[in-house]
């Protein structure tokens, strides 16, 4: 049944470490408190101290003056932006700040609400290899679970929040009460990614979606989108596209 899969969903992306992060072009990042869309990634070869294969991402902070430039070095211009609005980031910084998929910004939420330690859900083999099979802090854990299970408003906002899982019916197994849903000042970009997480969650009313910075979305392909999620999901209930109509 539903709750069977609900447990295993749960404990599967709480054992996922998130080192897949990808930084690609229009992607939004959170770097401490400080918010910025990449303009470019990309190597560099006149930049200073560099190394042939390195690859740099420059981008646009939210924050007037946050930045070093406008997204020119020397003679060359990498992006356009604002004067003292842009950066070049090491790759690795700027995955540091990368978005995270629903679950695993759950994740991410509930792991600090919970006071739990990333490394408290392993344990180690005799070859001091990390594994997950065990971890400590179980009760803990499982209570946090049943919260998710049963809860029917959630909130994300401030997050890392940045895309759909690409799994169809993930975020339902894991928690499909949800009715109000505040995705509000997170790291989502891409419209499309908000229609396909609330095509997943048939209670909900309403979704808050203040303070992202979105792109002007593609009104066909976004349609296609999300009728070829509802296939996959397979079933014929409502979804929660109509709260999108009330979102502040």
């Amino acid at each position: 049944g539903h709750f069977a899969s609900c447990a295993l969903t749960l404990v599967a992306f709480i054992m996922i470490q998130s080192e897949a992060c990808s930084v690609a072009m229009g992607h939004r990042l959170l770097l401490g408190k400080d918010k910025c869309t990449v303009r470019f990634v990309g190597e560099i070869p006149s930049y200073e101290n560099y190394k042939e294969g390195d690859i740099w991402v420059g981008v646009e902070w939210d924050t007037l003056g946050r930045g070093k430039n406008n997204g020119t070095l020397g003679d060359t211009s990498y992006f356009d932006c604002a004067p003292d609005m842009g950066s070049f980031l090491k790759l690795e910084k700027a995955k540091s700040g990368c978005g995270l998929d629903f679950l695993l910004a759950l994740r991410d939420k509930y792991e600090v609400e919970a006071g739990v330690d990333k490394d408290d859900l392993f344990v180690y083999s005799v070859r001091d290899l990390k594994m997950s099979v065990d971890f400590v802090g179980v009760e803990k854990i499982q209570k946090r679970q049943q919260n998710y299970f049963q809860a029917d408003n959630v909130s994300l906002s401030g997050g890392r929040l940045a895309f759909c899982p690409t799994v169809a019916g993930s975020i339902f197994s894991t928690c499909p009460h949800i009715q109000q849903l505040d995705l509000s000042f997170t790291l989502l970009a891409d419209f499309r990614e908000v229609c396909l997480i609330v095509c997943e969650l048939p209670l909900l009313a309403y979704c808050r979606l203040s303070g992202n910075k979105f792109v002007e979305p593609d009104t066909a392909s976004l349609a296609i989108a999300v009728s070829e999620r509802e296939k996959e999901l397979g079933r014929e209930e409502k979804s929660g596209m109509q709260a999108l109509q009330t979102f502040v």
